[in-house]
């Protein structure tokens, strides 16, 4: 799995984490929850967590 996020606060998805599959190319899931820009996510160590953070002073805990 690949996750990422967007940066631009000017688009209409700004605030989105993308959870991607590597081999097809083609998003898995993305969860929601923060308002502005996404500016970090990364993997747990075990990879059963994604945590994000946000310029909406947000952290965001999702289990995949």
């Amino acid at each position: 799995m690949i996750a990422s996020a967007s940066w631009d606060d000017e688009v209409s998805l700004k605030a989105q984490v993308w959870v991607w599959d590597p081999r097809s190319g083609k998003p898995m899931w993305m969860p929601g929850g923060q308002n502005r820009v996404v500016s970090a996510v990364v993997f747990s160590p075990d990879g059963t967590l994604i945590v994000s953070a946000s310029w909406d002073t947000t952290i965001w805990l999702r289990e995949r």
